[in-house]
């Protein structure tokens, strides 16, 4: 099905649904505008397809999509060595996701966050949504590449300016602390106009929680959907609002909202942050606001001004159709990708199923198998709770694909997270199918230290030899000496973590807690420092280091600590301990 030497682009990706707008113009646009150039076949390939690793090691170019897999560290390392080129897509700030962003969790674990860091350190080359991002992670890659978010199709702009006003907005969960800051300007201005009202499109759960005190008549509830679905939603919007609150995450998002409201010609209201910065020009496409008084009184004005919210719209609708088609801009990423591999490999994909995603362009994704949607819901299953009902989807998905191993990896998983010792037979039986999977021999490690250290240290050597950049072998050996009382070995461990991946932050903290108990203040103050600033969305890091630079009298940087922590769960109760005993020494100087 692929057309022969063309060069190959493969997305490596996460995400399991494909409709929505982060997939749609990251991955899904851009592949069809390159396929459509007749110089390349772009696929699309899932993290947990069973062609995975094929299609990344067969590919003239690869690009990783956020991804964090310990498994993809030896698939990188060897294009590495083979010369082909792996370029990292940077799509959000994962050093600041607050406590609503879907993928908090995840990333406030430091081993996911670093590993992402030396993933980007590792490819040399990356991707990324705006200027946000770039100079945010400058210190890993001078060179980070903008593509900015485009539109595919444009809406048809609007016949009537004149009657009943809709102003909206729609988007993700992770938006709530924004829209609660902003809403009562919301309330304002739909109560004191009879014609107008207020539209959204997202979680019920958001939706009556900040909205509640609107009146029903004045608003309007639309489920989540597709970026179609949300596009569609906009053809009757006439105003459409961005709020953002100044944090860091915010400040690297894409000025994507602008552009979609631009493409249906919605007049946009914005907030004043540097993801719009760029490319709005107030009064010309658009208008600026930054507290919820500025906000109430430029709805008023557009609300009054049926002329002026006209001319916003329709330059904003023109100013997409100018610069913001996806089509317009393939030939910046085609360019870039040809630079890195300017000779397609002859490799091929045999045995792959792909799924043509337009017709006429060499555009792929992997056809997703009935093993991936056994894994798949069993994934869901035991994230509500349902821990056998979730094994029974994995067990029966090895009846389909016995050697797939990433499904032994999940019933070892499942297992070993209810301390079943039993989830050894299962991660050696995942290691066993596939020799270089460092997610399969870390946990096997893991679940092995309970009862044979030493096997279980060997299992770590054995990782090393998979790749000896793996940092959390390392860790996982420097705490069992930690914990043995061999603190010399313990910290040479540690610092052969660093060594390994030099953003391993969990390194650094043990190296911290080492230099603490050899009353090596000096040195242990470093190491917090170090690995605080490594992990800024880790909770217990924060607290560690609060506490130690409170033993130290360094009220400053307990304080520095203290507050990092309390953002990040200001419920924690060692972090509001920690405050007032700050407050309180404080007040004694």
């Amino acid at each position: 099905m692929l057309t022969k030497n063309k060069l190959l682009i493969v997305n490596a990706v996460a995400m399991q649904t494909k409709g929505v707008g982060d997939y749609v113009y990251r991955v899904e646009q851009p592949s069809i505008v390159l396929g459509q150039t007749g110089k390349t076949n772009v696929v699309n390939v899932s993290t947990i397809s069973p062609y995975f690793n094929q299609c990344c090691l067969q590919a003239d170019v690869l690009i990783l999509h956020l991804l964090t897999e310990p498994d993809v560290l030896p698939i990188v390392e060897e294009r590495n060595k083979r010369g082909l080129p792996t370029v990292y897509e940077i799509s959000d700030n994962f050093l600041a996701m607050g406590n609503s962003i879907g993928s908090h969790e995840w990333y406030s674990n430091p081993v996911n966050s670093v590993a992402a860091m030396q993933f980007i350190q590792k490819c040399g080359y990356a991707q990324t949504t705006g200027r946000g991002i770039q100079e945010r992670f400058g210190f890993i890659l001078k060179n980070i590449r903008i593509f900015e978010n485009q539109i595919m199709n444009l809406g048809m702009p609007k016949e009537k300016f004149n009657d009943e006003i809709a102003i909206g907005w729609g988007g993700s969960f992770g938006h709530i602390e924004d829209l609660r800051y902003f809403a009562p300007a919301l309330f304002a201005v739909c109560n004191k106009y009879a014609h107008v009202r207020f539209v959204f499109m997202g979680s019920r759960k958001q939706y009556e929680d900040v909205f509640a005190p609107l009146d029903d008549l004045k608003k309007e509830f639309h489920e989540p959907g597709t970026l179609s679905a949300y596009l569609q939603f906009l053809e009757g919007v006439d105003i459409g609002i961005a709020p953002l609150l100044p944090n860091s995450y915010n400040e690297c998002r894409s000025d994507v909202k602008f552009v979609e409201y631009g493409s249906r010609a919605v007049a946009p209201v914005l907030s004043k942050s540097a993801p719009y910065l760029s490319h709005a020009k107030e009064m010309e496409n658009a208008l600026f606001f930054e507290t919820p008084e500025e906000l109430q009184h430029i709805l008023s004005q557009l609300i009054e001004n049926s002329s002026l919210r006209k001319e916003l719209a329709m330059n904003a609708y023109n100013y997409v159709l100018k610069e913001r088609m996806e089509i317009n801009h393939v030939q910046e990423r085609l360019n870039f990708y040809t630079s890195l591999c300017k000779m397609p490999q002859m490799n091929s994909l045999d045995g792959v199923p792909l799924v043509e995603i337009r017709a006429g362009a060499n555009a792929y994704d992997v056809q997703k198998t009935r093993v991936e949607e056994l894994l798949h819901l069993g994934v869901c299953e035991e994230s509500n709770g349902n821990l056998e009902k979730g094994r029974q989807y994995y067990k029966q998905a090895t009846q389909i694909m016995p050697d797939y191993y990433l499904l032994w990896f999940w019933i070892g998983y499942s297992l070993y997270r209810q301390h079943n010792l039993q989830s050894v037979e299962f991660l050696e039986k995942a290691v066993q199918k596939n020799p270089q999977s460092l997610r399969s021999w870390m946990l096997w490690g893991k679940a092995m230290e309970s009862t044979n250290t030493e096997k279980a240290l060997k299992i770590y050597e054995r990782a090393l030899e998979i790749s000896d950049c793996f940092a959390p072998a390392l860790e996982s050996m420097a705490k069992i000496a930690e914990t043995r009382g061999t603190l010399g070995k313990a910290l040479q461990m540690y610092d052969n973590a660093l060594i390994a991946n030099p953003f391993y932050s969990p390194a650094a903290l043990g190296m911290a807690r080492i230099y603490k108990q050899l009353d090596k203040k000096k040195d242990a103050l470093f190491a917090y420092r170090v690995a605080a600033d490594l992990a800024p969305n880790h909770l217990d890091t924060n607290i560690e280091s609060s506490e130690f630079m409170l033993q130290c009298n360094n009220l400053a940087e307990a304080a520095k600590y203290a507050l990092a922590a309390a953002e990040l769960d200001q419920k924690n109760e060692k972090t509001q301990a920690l405050l007032h005993k700050i407050l309180d020494d404080t007040k004694n100087l």
